[in-house]
């Protein structure tokens, strides 16, 4: 199994410029899971998918993940139920969704890997069979100029309901690297695809610079028998037990720390005294149990005026503790 670290040295280790190209698909590569989920409940949500339409969207995803039906096939059904929504509406909720949502399953890590790209001067991309409603938001966030990605059919700023073939997926995925390493003048053959699923097989082995990132079960065995670097992140998704763990003893600490707090009462008769020490026993407790190395920029701010309010957007558990 490969590190981050060591994908980073890979990268710092490659030739300066656009010639060399890093290409990220989408859904559990950049982010875990699937951003379709969330735009489904969202359709659900607004009223624009009935139970029946969304049992049929459910049954199609089931079938593909089963490998009975094909891609095109699932597509042509998510699209048919989007038949008449405004594209404005729909790109509007992509953005909410992302603001809401989405952002939040981004894997540090893969922004790690995006940043060192363009730190080389790298033509970075996303290629993904989703819809440019799932990837733009995310693109722009991330500073990646190039997207491609399967479309939707709109006519006078409505979707008719059909998919736009051929679709970004198996081979289309291919046929894009090509077009953007035609627009570019990278070459594929010393340029990087990152990926998590075999879906992508075609593209992985097109390039000269093949990664499997979060692998499902058959691209980590593929992967390790062709000797290509492996690497999971377990910064978001699904924690592991040992995780979990360690999160509830982080909790659990809280209580802890304000028992070894109530000396500090007793003995100046200062609740505030005893709080602020509860509060800090508490915040470097958790950091060690969580494994979080706290590194601030600006330090000086959060002294040179005062009183100061401090807002926070509770993102993560993680907010508690730097609070």
């Amino acid at each position: 199994m490969t590190t981050l670290k060591k994908l980073l040295q890979d990268i710092e280790a490659s030739p300066d410029g656009p010639q060399i190209a890093a290409i990220f698909d989408f859904d559990g590569t950049i982010i875990a899971g699937y951003s379709a989920t969330s735009f489904i409940r969202e359709q659900v949500r607004r009223g624009d998918l009935s139970p029946r339409q969304l049992a049929e969207i459910v049954a199609a995803m089931t079938s593909f993940g089963l490998g009975n039906l094909g891609f095109s096939g699932m597509m042509a059904v998510n699209a048919q139920f989007m038949r008449g929504i405004e594209e404005d509406t729909y790109r509007d909720v992509g953005e909410k969704l992302y603001t809401k949502q989405i952002a939040r399953l981004i894997y540090p890590e893969s922004r790690a890997l995006v940043e060192a790209h363009k730190a080389k001067g790298h033509t970075v991309a996303i290629i993904s069979s989703a819809t440019p409603y799932q990837e733009e938001p995310a693109s722009a966030d991330l500073g990646i100029e190039h997207v491609l990605c399967s479309h939707l059919e709109v006519s006078k700023g409505k979707f008719t309901g059909k998919a736009v073939t051929p679709l970004c997926f198996g081979q289309g995925k291919v046929d894009a690297a090509e077009k953007l390493a035609k627009a570019t003048s990278a070459d594929l053959d010393r340029s990087f695809f990152y990926s998590d699923s075999t879906d992508d097989l075609l593209l992985l082995e097109r390039v000269g610079q093949p990664r499997a990132l979060n692998p499902n079960s058959k691209l980590e065995k593929i992967a390790k028998q062709r000797d290509w670097p492996v690497v999971r992140f377990g910064s978001r998704g699904r924690p592991r037990v040992s995780q979990y763990v360690r999160s509830v003893a982080a909790t659990s600490s809280l209580v802890a720390s304000f028992v070894a707090g109530l000396p500090i009462l007793a003995l100046t008769g200062s609740r505030r005294e005893s709080q602020n020490f509860s509060f800090s026993l508490f915040a470097d407790t958790a950091s060690a149990l969580i494994g979080m190395d706290l590194k601030v920029s600006g330090e000086k701010h959060l002294w040179s005026h005062r009183p100061a309010v401090f807002v926070f957007n509770h993102q993560s558990k993680a907010d508690v503790i730097i609070i």
